[in-house]
């Protein structure tokens, strides 16, 4: 519902245009929607709560791979909020206090820039990670979430609740570092572009974005071999509706016929709200993951096209968008 723009204003119009969920509502929606990743809970902190969590462990031990020189830093000086500062982080291992990881995570004048940038935030992550893991602080941790989560409020913004949180970060220490896997999309999947008001934007090559997410996202199907995908459809009885999201006409009807001739009940079809969709997804607003993850099998579609929908309301169990990168598939 609104122009193209940069995923960041994403944010701020949902808070200013008062969009369900605020700014992290039409964050997730634009995530999911670009990337086809299911988003199921989001957090979101300040510079302050940042900083006052990596204290709390007591800093972080990273190592810097190239020598950090940035003479325009955004000042931190409450008295010159739009001066610089010249930050410097000499390269090799380095011990950051809350404060520095921040302007280790947040500066962008390095030879890769933006991209980087990406990739030192995910390393912050692995840091705490490893920080809070090595020397088994999660206990200590646990026992002062009360007060801490009393600490942070209005530096944190978060759909979990605090038990949650608690239960997450048990479960995410018990994971080797070895099954961690993670990707920054770089210069290779994206374009420089210089829109026609003048601003220089990178536009997305989807299919090598794809091909990252697929990587990191697609597993092996859980399904018993032996198992009745009939019975199974069957039992879901998964109410669908194909909606035509391109400008081609009539292919919303030919797909779900194909459908309808391949065990999925009757589905209706429709327009989407929009004809520029330029992937095909398949959402899932009950639960019934089975029968759409047959759907996007029918379809020649990626298993991550599949995109569970948590708190949505839809007029059906489960609704495919038809988008530019569709083809059909042959009788």
């Amino acid at each position: 519902g609104y122009d193209q723009g940069r995923i960041n204003t994403a944010h701020y119009l949902g808070d200013a245009y008062d969009y369900p969920g605020g700014g992290p509502g039409l964050a997730v929606e634009t995530v999911q929607h670009n990337l086809g990743v299911p988003i199921h809970y989001y957090v979101r902190l300040n510079f302050r709560a940042f900083v006052e969590g990596v204290d709390l462990i007591g800093g972080l031990d990273i190592y810097v791979e190239e020598e950090i020189n940035d003479p325009e830093y955004p000042s931190s000086n409450p008295l010159d909020p739009y001066g610089f500062e010249h930050l410097q982080i000499p390269a090799g291992m380095v011990h950051m206090d809350g404060e520095l990881a921040l302007k280790y995570a947040r500066t962008r004048h390095s030879s890769g820039g933006d991209f980087d940038r990406a990739s030192r935030q995910q390393q912050v992550l692995r840091a705490i990670l490893e920080k809070v893991t090595a020397q088994n602080l999660l206990p200590v941790l646990i026992t002062q979430a009360p007060q801490v989560w009393e600490t942070l409020t209005g530096s944190v913004v978060t759909d979990l609740t605090l038990s949650e949180i608690i239960s997450l970060a048990i479960l995410v220490t018990e994971i080797p570092a070895s099954n961690v896997e993670s990707a920054v999309i770089d210069e290779s999947c994206t374009m420089f572009w210089e829109t026609p008001d003048g601003q220089q934007v990178l536009v997305p090559l989807r299919d090598c974005m794809r091909q990252i997410r697929d990587d990191i996202f697609t597993s092996e199907s859980v399904v018993p071999e032996d198992e009745d995908a009939t019975t199974r459809l069957t039992e879901e009885a998964a109410s669908v509706s194909v909606l035509n999201g391109t400008g081609i006409a009539g292919l919303a009807d030919a797909t779900a016929t194909y459908l309808q001739e391949h065990g999925i009940l009757e589905p209706t079809t429709g327009n989407a709200d929009r004809y520029d969709y330029a992937e095909s997804l398949v959402y899932v607003y009950t639960g019934k993951v089975f029968t759409a993850e047959t759907i996007a099998g029918l379809l020649g579609l990626s298993p991550t096209a599949v995109v569970e929908i948590t708190g949505g309301v839809a007029e059906a169990d489960i609704v495919v968008i038809i988008g530019a990168d569709y083809e059909m598939p042959a009788q």
